[in-house]
C-alpha cells in the first residue's frame, strides 16, 4: 500500500469521530455554522489529520492490511484520550499543547511496542468495538470542553423584577481615548443614556487581560498572589465577583471569548460557563508550529492572523448573554459575565474579512532597530482597530436595547469595561501588556443604573481604579455607595521588569523597576501633569514640594506590594525616597 493511500486511510479513521463531535455540538447549540467550524470542528480536524500522518509512518503496509480493527482502536482511543484531557486542563494553550506532545509520543511508541507481539493480537482487537462504545458515549453524555453550558432558549419578555441583576461586560483592549474620550466615537453617546454613569478617568490594574481582569473579578492587585503569577487565575478560595453573589442566592453564568480567563477563579462561582478561545490556542498549538507550517510560532501566527482570523465575534458572546438571562425563572437574582474581543487583534475590514495587509504580528516581530513601518500602512492597521472600537460600542448598544425590550433594563445593573488599552507607537511600543502609559491603561467605564438606583453623577472625572469594580456592585447589592480612592495604580510586567502608572490628583508617576528589586529602587522615573499633558508625551522637568511627594507614596504603596509577593529580603529599605534619590534619577532642585 503506497504512503498515500495509507495517509488516506487513517483521515478517514479520523472523520468518523470528528464528524460525530461536529454533528454533537450542533444538536446540542444553535450557533452559526462559522462559529463551530472555526471554535470546535477546526481545532479536532487539525488533531485528526497530524496523527492521522503520524500513525500512516508508524505503521507498515503489511501491519495495516492485517491488523485493520486494531489500528481503527488505537486511532478512537488516541481521539478519546484528545476530548478528555483538554477538561483536565483549564487553558486551551496548555490542554493542546500536552495532547499533541502526550498522545502523538505515548500512543505512537504504545501501539508501536504492542504490535511485536503476534500473541496478544486477538484480545486487543476486542477493544474495537468498546473504543466506538465509548466514543458514543462522549459524543452524547459529556458535552465538549468548550461547550459547559445548558443550551440558548428563546427570547421572551418578563415583567419587571424586584431584584437586583447584575451584568458585567467587559471588552477586551479599549482605550479611553479612541471611545469615551473620543466625541466622534458611537461610544461617546452612552453620555446621554438616562440612568448612566461615565467614568473619563478609569484606570486598568495592569495592562493585560489575565492580572487586569483577576484583579477586578478579587479587587486586589494585580501582583498579590506574586509576580510570577500574574497571569494564572487567581486561586479557588479566593472570593470571587462570581462566588459572592452565587453564596448569597444568586444564578450566575460567564461567558467570554478570551479563553484567558478559564480555570482556578476565573470560572469558580459559575452555574453555566464558556470560555472560548482564539490564537492563543495557536500560538501555543504544536501541531501549527511543527506539523502545518515548519515555521517558528510568530511566523505562523502571521499566517494565520492573515489567513484564518480565528476570533469570536461579541454579537455571539452577547447573545449568549441574552439566551440565558432569558432562560432565568424570576425565583433568585442573576450575575452575569460576559467577555468579547472585537477590538483585540486580528483587526477584521469593515466588512468582517481578514487582511493580506500589515498584520498585529507582523509588527510584534519588528525589532529594535527595524525601520518603522510605512505611515500609511500603519494608520491603515490603526483604523481597522477603531472599526472594531466602534462595533464594539454598537454591540453593547443592542445589548441594552434587548434589557428595555425584555422590561429587564428597571432591575439590572450593567457595567460596561476595558480591560486594558492598545499602543501603537505613541511610546516606541506596539500592542499592550508591556508598559503602563495611558493608551495601554486608560479605559472606559460605563455603570447602566437601574431606575432610582442610580449612585452616582452622570460623569465621574474623578480618577478610579477599577479594582474598585468588586465593591461598586456590592455597594449596589447593599445600597451603600463606595469610596473612591484617592490614587490609582496601573502596572505592567514584561520580562524581569516591572513598569508601574500611579496617579494622584493630576499628578502621575511612571516607574520603572528590576522584576526582584523593591520599587524603592527604581532604574527610571516620570511625572506628568495629566490636565496639561494627558497624553504623556512631555515629563516634568522641574519637581515641586507635591511631585516629590507624589513620588513617595507611590514607591511606598509599590514596596508594599512588592513585599507580598513573598520576598523576604527588603532591598534599600531606606532608600532614595527624597531629594536625593531625585538626584540619582536625573531630576534636581535647581
Amino acid at each position: 500500500m503506497s504512503i498515500y493511500r495509507r495517509a488516506l486511510f487513517f483521515i478517514a479513521i479520523w472523520t468518523v469521530p470528528v464528524l460525530i463531535d461536529f454533528v454533537t455540538v450542533i444538536g446540542a447549540e444553535r450557533f452559526s455554522l462559522s462559529e463551530i467550524i472555526r471554535e470546535i470542528f477546526y481545532y479536532q480536524a487539525l488533531y485528526a489529520i497530524s496523527l492521522a500522518i503520524l500513525f500512516t509512518f508508524i505503521f507498515s503496509g503489511d501491519i495495516l492490511k492485517n491488523k485493520f480493527t486494531f489500528v481503527c482502536s488505537a486511532s478512537v482511543l488516541t481521539w478519546f484520550f484528545i476530548v478528555k484531557i483538554q477538561t483536565v486542563f483549564a487553558h486551551y494553550s496548555t490542554a493542546n499543547a500536552y495532547t499533541m506532545a502526550i498522545s502523538a509520543v505515548v500512543a505512537g511508541y504504545l501501539v508501536k511496542a504492542l504490535f511485536k507481539g503476534a500473541g496478544r493480537l486477538k484480545p486487543l482487537m476486542m477493544f474495537g468495538p468498546a473504543a466506538w462504545l465509548l466514543l458514543l458515549w462522549q459524543a452524547s453524555s459529556s458535552p465538549n470542553d468548550y461547550i459547559t453550558h445548558r443550551g440558548p432558549q428563546e427570547s421572551q419578555s418578563i415583567t419587571p423584577s424586584l431584584h437586583k441583576d447584575i451584568v458585567f461586560i467587559v471588552v477586551d483592549t479599549l482605550r479611553a481615548d479612541e471611545s469615551i474620550k473620543n466625541p466622534n466615537s458611537a461610544w461617546s453617546k452612552f453620555y446621554g443614556t438616562p440612568n448612566t454613569t461615565v467614568f473619563t478617568e478609569a484606570w486598568s490594574p495592569a495592562s493585560g487581560t489575565a492580572p487586569s481582569v483577576k484583579s477586578m473579578f478579587t479587587g486586589s492587585s494585580p501582583s498579590a498572589w506574586g509576580r510570577d503569577n500574574i497571569s494564572m487565575p487567581p486561586p479557588d478560595s479566593v472570593e470571587t465577583i462570581a462566588t459572592y453573589f452565587q453564596n448569597i442566592g444568586y444564578d450566575t453564568a460567564g461567558y467570554t471569548a478570551n479563553s484567558l480567563i478559564n480555570g482556578g477563579g476565573f470560572s469558580a462561582g459559575y452555574e453555566d460557563y464558556i470560555a472560548l478561545g482564539g490564537f492563543d490556542t495557536i500560538k501555543h498549538s504544536l501541531i501549527l508550529q511543527n506539523l502545518v507550517f515548519g515555521k517558528r510560532t510568530m511566523s505562523a501566527l502571521a499566517w494565520a492572523e492573515k489567513k484564518v482570523l480565528h476570533k469570536i465575534d461579541g454579537d455571539l458572546i452577547l447573545s449568549l448573554g441574552e439566551n440565558w438571562l432569558s432562560a432565568q425563572s424570576q425565583s433568585a437574582p442573576s450575575y452575569l459575565y460576559l467577555h468579547i474581543v472585537d477590538p483585540h487583534w486580528p483587526y477584521r475590514n469593515v466588512d468582517g474579512s481578514a487582511s493580506d495587509k500589515l498584520s498585529h504580528v507582523d509588527l510584534l516581530q519588528r525589532r529594535a532597530d527595524d525601520p518603522m513601518p510605512a505611515a500609511k500602512d500603519l494608520a491603515e492597521l490603526k483604523s481597522r482597530y477603531l472599526n472594531e472600537v466602534e462595533y464594539s460600542a454598537y454591540k453593547i448598544a443592542e445589548f441594552i436595547a434587548f434589557l428595555e425590550e425584555t422590561n429587564r433594563r428597571d432591575s439590572t445593573l450593567v457595567v460596561v469595561v476595558g480591560d486594558h488599552g492598545e499602543e501603537f507607537f505613541e511610546h516606541g511600543g506596539f500592542s499592550h501588556g508591556h508598559d503602563s502609559y495611558q493608551e495601554q491603561v486608560n479605559v472606559p467605564l460605563i455603570v447602566f443604573w437601574p431606575h432610582a438606583n442610580q449612585q452616582m453623577p452622570a460623569v465621574v472625572e474623578t480618577p478610579f481604579s477599577n479594582s474598585q469594580i468588586f465593591d461598586l456592585m456590592k455597594g449596589f447589592y447593599l445600597d451603600e455607595p463606595i469610596d473612591i480612592s484617592d490614587h490609582v495604580i496601573s502596572e505592567s510586567y514584561p520580562p524581569n521588569k516591572n513598569r508601574a502608572f500611579y496617579r494622584q490628583g493630576d499628578v502621575a508617576v511612571r516607574l520603572e523597576y528590576l522584576k526582584d528589586i523593591s520599587p524603592l529602587d527604581v532604574e527610571f522615573l516620570e511625572v506628568y501633569n495629566l490636565i496639561l499633558d494627558p497624553s504623556q508625551e512631555n515629563p516634568i522637568t522641574e519637581l515641586s514640594e507635591q511631585h516629590r511627594r507624589v513620588i513617595v507614596d507611590a514607591r511606598e504603596e509599590l514596596h508594599q506590594r512588592w513585599l507580598t509577593w513573598g520576598n523576604s529580603r527588603v532591598t534599600n529599605e531606606k532608600g532614595p525616597l527624597g531629594v536625593s534619590g531625585l538626584k540619582e534619577l536625573g531630576y534636581t532642585d535647581d
